[in-house]
Parts: C-alpha cells; sequence; structure tokens
C-alpha cells in the first residue's frame, strides 16, 4: 500500500489533532488492522483541536500493509520509537483508542 505524502501545511489541514508534545514508548500494544506499539504523549502545546487531558495514547501509522493479529513494520522503523519532543499531526481511531498519525510520517521531530 502506497501513501500519498503530505506537506506539514496539508498535514495540519487533515488532522483533527496537532500536538507539540513529549513522546515515550510503552509496554502495551493495541489491535488497528495490525498489532501497533503504543505511544504516551505528554502535550506541551496544543497547535489545533481539543483533548481532554494532557496525557494522550498515540500510535504511528504503518508505512506497510497490515495484517490482523500481527506487528506492523514500517520500512524505516516506527518513528515515534524514539523519545524525545515532536510535533504530532493525528485523527482518532475509528471507535476510540488512541490517536494515530494522519499519515506516516505525520511526526515531526523539534529540537531539543
Amino acid at each position: 500500500m502506497d501513501y500519498v505524502s503530505l506537506t506539514p501545511a496539508e498535514q495540519t489541514h487533515e488532522a483533527s489533532l496537532v500536538v507539540d508534545a513529549d513522546v515515550r514508548s510503552t509496554d502495551r500494544t493495541v489491535e488497528v488492522a495490525g498489532r501497533y506499539r503504543v505511544h504516551e504523549a505528554a502535550i506541551t502545546d496544543v497547535r489545533k483541536g481539543r483533548t481532554l487531558g494532557d496525557r494522550i495514547d498515540v500510535i504511528a501509522t504503518s508505512d506497510q500493509c497490515t495484517s490482523s493479529g500481527e506487528p506492523v513494520e514500517y520500512v524505516d522503523g516506527d518513528p515515534l520509537a524514539e523519545p524525545g519532543s515532536y510535533r504530532l499531526y493525528l485523527t482518532r481511531v475509528r471507535g476510540g483508542g488512541p490517536w494515530q498519525l494522519v499519515v506516516p510520517g505525520a511526526a515531526e521531530r523539534l529540537p531539543a
């Protein structure tokens, strides 16, 4: 499956939530057309949209085809695997659950 890459302006337009956050991986997973690692994002700035708290769960949308029950794969690895500060362009997973990157790679590493 090929995804169209979007500019930051297009990502902002498509996203229902854009936040700056300190992200760290957890040992939790969630099933969304494949098994995704859940990352915890401690929000430092809300640039678009609203959240109910200052921490949200996030998954990094895979850039590869997914299969139910199996761990997802990424061409260049999970873009949120490295702890740090990111700008996240997010949409809500259907049926509730964590937030997900609006398209694969919709996470911009922020300077430390």
